[in-house]
């Protein structure tokens, strides 16, 4: 999908940013020929040309004319996840029921038709925010932040190996953050939770273990 794209780039840069064994020159080099690498298959390669160019108008224009679009139907429920957080900004609507309060919006004509289709709001904080009130939007930010800020940390140390493993989960934190902003995994995808968990409790364990050895 465009948004595991755009989580491929962001962490690239990312591990090209984090090198310590590189001059910063050597770094804008790497990053310049990333970005033209990107570029010429934009322009190369026309299903990609395409879909980019299909999801920057449906994000751009007017929702009453791409309401119904992939990005349209995000902006629609967006905007009914905003709308349950001003109502219920506490405590939310309730687990499993935010396809309820959807509909709801949507037989009122606040929403089209269309927008029934989908029972979570492709995006991960507002649903936590929207079905579980302020518990589960900190309870995701946790998810984040916690080995998100470890692994930051971690990155600076001495130590090669460290810094290494500290990219890698800095990696898998920041590509479940982007893919979260267009999509719902932990809150949504039960099995996801267990996989996000191991792929940073792995780096943060070998990085513990590693620092107990020197």
């Amino acid at each position: 999908t465009r948004a595991a794209w755009l989580a491929i780039i962001v962490s690239t840069m990312l591990a090209i940013a984090w090198q310590r064994t590189i001059s910063q020159r050597m770094k804008y080099a790497v990053t310049l020929l990333l970005l033209a690498l990107v570029l010429s298959t934009y322009f190369s390669v026309a299903s990609v040309r395409e879909r980019v160019n299909l999801g920057w108008y449906e994000l751009t224009k007017e929702l009453a004319e791409v309401a119904d679009t992939s990005v349209g139907l995000r902006r629609q429920y967006w905007w009914a996840s905003m709308q349950m957080i001003q109502d219920h900004p506490l405590v939310g609507v309730g687990r499993f029921q935010f396809a309820k309060e959807k509909d709801r919006l949507v037989d009122a004509g606040l929403l089209t038709q269309a927008a029934k289709q989908y029972e979570h709001p492709h995006n991960e904080l507002l649903f936590a925010w929207s079905v579980v009130g302020v518990l589960g939007l900190l309870g995701v930010l946790l998810l984040y932040l916690v080995p998100g800020y470890f692994f930051w940390q971690q990155g600076r140390s001495e130590h090669r190996l460290i810094r290494q493993w500290a990219l890698m989960g800095s990696m898998v934190v920041v590509s479940y953050g982007v893919f979260g902003a267009v999509d719902v995994m932990l809150m949504a995808w039960v099995m996801q939770v267990p996989v996000y968990v191991l792929s940073v409790a792995l780096p943060m364990a070998v990085i513990l273990i590693r620092k107990r050895q020197r």
